[in-house]
C-alpha cells in the first residue's frame, strides 16, 4: 500500500511541535522563551506586577507612565491592563491620568483572611490583651505576611494612644526590620538567611525565646514595639504586636507585656490548629 508522503511530513512536523519547549507569547506578540515546567499566563503575571506596583503606596494615585517604569512594562501594556483592571473594579481612575487600586480588592483581601480564620481566632486574645493593658497609651495589632512584608490586619487602641502612633490597616513592614517580621522570618522555614550573620543571630534568639521578638526606633521615630509569633504548626501563620511610645521598660523578652503576649500567641495557635 503506498504511503502519502505529504501525511507522513505533517505528522512528523506535528510531533516535533510537540517536543519543543513551551513559550509564553507575550502581549507584544513576542514571546519569553521556555516557560518551563509550569506554564504562567504572562498578562495575568504582568496585572499582579501593575497591582503590586499601586499597593506599594496606596495613599498616592500613580500614572501609567510611573507604573511603566516601576514595572519595566510597555506603556501601551500598561494603559490596556489599566483599562482591564478598572472595568473589573480592582483599580480606579484617580483622574488626571492617574490610578489606585479598586474597592474590590478590599474583599478580596477580607476573603483571604477570612479563609485563614486567623482574625476571628485572634480577635477574642487581642480584646483580653489591649483591656489588660489598662490605660497604656499602646496599641494591639496583628500582621501576617505578605512577601517580604509583615502586613497589618487588624488593630485596637485605646483613646490614651497617641493619633500619630496608629498605625494604618494594610501598613507594610520589611520582615528583617521590624519586630513583627523576624518573629514571622524566624519560622519560615525560608528566610534565606545567610548562616552566621547578624539576622541569623537574632531569629535564633526569636526562636529560643519562644516566638517573641523586640524592637525600638526601627519602623517610626519613638516607636518600640514587641511581638509573639503565633505558630500553630510548624510555620508562623502571623504575628501578635504591642507597640507605641514609653513602651522602653517592657523592651525585653521577659517582660510582663511579652509574656502576655506569648500567652495571647499560644492560645490563638490552639485555636487554628
Amino acid at each position: 500500500m503506498r504511503r502519502d508522503r505529504s501525511t507522513d511530513r505533517s505528522r512528523r512536523a506535528a510531533t516535533a511541535r510537540l517536543a519543543e519547549p513551551a513559550v509564553e507569547q507575550r502581549d507584544d506578540g513576542g514571546s519569553d522563551g521556555p516557560a518551563g515546567s509550569r506554564l504562567e499566563v504572562q498578562s495575568v503575571r504582568r496585572a499582579a506586577q501593575l497591582l503590586d506596583a499601586l499597593a506599594a503606596d496606596p495613599g498616592t494615585a500613580t500614572s501609567a507612565l510611573d507604573l511603566s517604569r516601576t514595572t519595566g512594562l510597555n506603556r501601551t501594556v500598561v494603559h490596556r491592563l489599566l483599562r482591564t483592571l478598572q472595568a473589573d473594579g480592582l483599580a480606579v481612575d484617580a483622574g488626571n491620568g492617574r490610578y489606585r487600586l479598586g474597592p474590590k480588592t478590599v474583599g478580596l483581601g477580607m476573603r483571604y483572611l477570612d479563609g485563614l480564620g486567623i482574625r476571628s481566632a485572634a480577635l477574642p486574645y487581642m480584646i483580653s490583651l489591649n483591656a489588660s493593658l489598662q490605660s497604656s497609651p499602646w496599641i494591639v495589632t496583628m500582621a501576617v505576611r505578605v512577601g517580604d512584608y509583615a502586613v497589618l490586619v487588624e488593630r485596637l487602641w485605646k483613646p490614651e494612644a497617641p493619633l500619630e502612633s496608629l498605625m494604618d490597616i494594610g501598613t507594610h513592614m520589611p520582615l528583617r526590620t521590624s519586630a513583627a517580621g523576624r518573629c514571622l522570618l524566624a519560622y519560615s522555614g525560608d528566610d534565606g538567611v545567610a548562616e552566621g550573620s547578624e539576622l541569623a543571630e537574632q531569629l535564633e534568639e526569636v526562636r529560643a525565646s519562644g516566638g517573641v521578638e523586640i524592637s525600638s526606633n526601627e519602623l517610626i521615630p519613638g516607636m518600640s514595639a514587641v511581638a509573639a509569633a503565633i505558630v500553630p504548626r510548624d510555620a508562623a501563620v502571623a504575628a501578635i504586636i504591642v507597640s507605641g511610645i514609653d513602651l522602653e521598660p517592657e523592651l525585653s523578652r521577659d517582660s510582663d507585656v511579652a509574656e502576655r503576649l506569648q500567652r495571647a500567641a499560644v492560645g490563638i495557635a490552639g485555636v487554628l490548629r
